[in-house]
């Protein structure tokens, strides 16, 4: 009792960011071990590749070292999947959504680990939130679970009813693994798996907040869409009906396609590029130069910040356009579809870019010091580790220990969010400072 109660008082102490970081740590951690025991993998298993197995879970990411379909069981899969669930939707969500249906209260510390965790409106209540939240995210897993169970079925896939719910979770939570030997390139010409694919994509990558809202202003009960509704609808058909056409100019013709099933291959990429999902229908080893830079650039940019994507966010690439817009235009303020933003979103846009850009820079020099491949390659893979997209040019089991933890680490960065990591480690100025001059500074 006495060590618990030690534990609670140190818990309570540590910052919401620190909270943060060290839960996902801790939770990688022991599943690591857990993934290590017989009874979850056919072969020998390193503790390095279970750890990078286990870190890609829970931060959604879908790196692999390893063929998750022949080197573990069903129970490995299975306890991967519960990573994913828990990792793409947030463990704190998941906590705080057990004790409220136990006690129906949540403790002041995990209101703000959850406030930091995730970014929702103000009028939204921490109850509303969260159970609407798993709600949702339960919803739409089971549908596409039964969707692509019975798909599977009339194609005659083993445990069709399993790879089914794998796919379904793995997809909304934007995860991109696969109990398939060659993932979904066998079904490239396959339209019903693509579609019920992209959709449960986009549901995870956009986020329940953005479709709440839809809801609300369909069904009359709210006027108009929010602004952040409107920028990431915009911003993510934009990018998804241009990146379509651009795959499909770069990579044109797939010799053994029609020109409809090329399009179609191509709105799949981009649509997995954009949710940092990390599934493909083609592959990727044969592509184009300019086409991987492509799909690295939607991986960065393309998610929503209320979904279960990872990298910067599409809102902060919104933010940033507008900043440069304005500043070209001579304007004193930033605006967005006839909107104001507020200062203080755009100096946080520009500190999560900045920040980004420059652990995106180190994480190249550092694998590039490390390993010698070529460069385009080890660039993709330290922009989709850092974005938590999954995709690779297929060097990833061929990386050095070193290496690996590297992108763990680049992982991590990006499930917590790099102002969150950046705040874990720098502890906040309470002190009270005179007031500073203001110094001119030339650009």
């Amino acid at each position: 009792m006495r060590a618990l109660k030690s534990f609670r008082s140190l818990y309570t102490k540590l910052t919401p960011s620190q909270s943060i970081l060290l839960g996902y740590l801790a939770y990688a951690l022991i599943s690591a071990i857990i993934l290590l025991q017989p009874v979850f993998h056919k072969v020998e298993i390193s503790f390095v590749d279970s750890f990078f197995t286990t870190v890609s879970s829970v931060t959604a990411t879908g790196l692999t070292t390893l063929n998750i379909a022949a080197c573990y069981t069903f129970w490995g899969q299975f306890w991967i999947l519960v990573l994913i669930q828990i990792g793409g939707v947030g463990y704190m969500t998941f906590s705080s959504f057990v004790v409220l249906a136990i006690s129906r209260h949540v403790s002041t510390h995990k209101k703000k680990i959850l406030s930091c965790s995730f970014s929702f409106p103000s009028d939204f209540s921490l109850k509303e939130f969260v159970y609407n939240m798993v709600v949702f995210s339960f919803i739409a897993e089971v549908i596409g679970a039964v969707l692509l169970s019975i798909l599977f079925m009339n194609r005659g896939v083993e445990n069709y009813i399993w790879a089914g719910v794998f796919h379904s979770v793995s997809a909304f939570c934007t995860a991109g693994f696969s109990i398939f030997q060659d993932g979904f390139i066998p079904y490239v010409t396959d339209v019903p798996v693509n579609i019920v694919v992209c959709i449960l994509m986009l549901l995870g990558g956009v986020g329940f907040i953005v479709f709440l809202d839809l809801y609300k202003r369909v069904t009359g009960q709210r006027s108009r869409l929010t602004f952040t509704s409107k920028a990431i609808i915009f911003i993510t058909v934009l990018f998804v009906f241009l990146g379509t056409i651009f795959f499909y100019a770069f990579e044109q013709p797939f010799e053994h396609l029609t020109v409809s099933q090329q399009i179609f291959a191509a709105l799949f990429q981009i649509i997995s590029a954009c949710t940092t999902t990390g599934y493909s229908t083609v592959n990727f080893g044969v592509l184009q130069a300019v086409t991987v830079v492509l799909l690295g650039f939607f991986m960065i940019f393309g998610s929503s910040p209320s979904g279960t994507g990872g990298g910067i966010k599409n809102t902060t690439f919104v933010a940033l356009v507008a900043l440069v817009r304005s500043t070209l235009r001579r304007q004193e303020y930033v605006s967005l579809f006839g909107n104001q933003i507020p200062e203080k979103r755009v100096q946080l846009a520009t500190a999560i870019f900045s920040f980004n850009a420059f652990i995106l820079f180190m994480g190249i020099f550092l694998i590039c010091f490390l390993e010698n491949k070529p460069f385009l390659m080890l660039s993709f893979e330290v922009i989709s580790a850092l974005g938590n997209a999954g995709t690779s040019l297929g060097v990833t089991p061929y990386l050095t220990s070193a290496s690996k933890f590297l992108l763990m680490i680049l992982m991590f960065i990006s499930r917590v969010g790099v102002l969150t990591f950046g705040f874990s480690l720098i502890p906040q100025d309470t002190s009270i400072r005179p007031r500073l001059q203001k110094k001119d500074l030339i650009f």
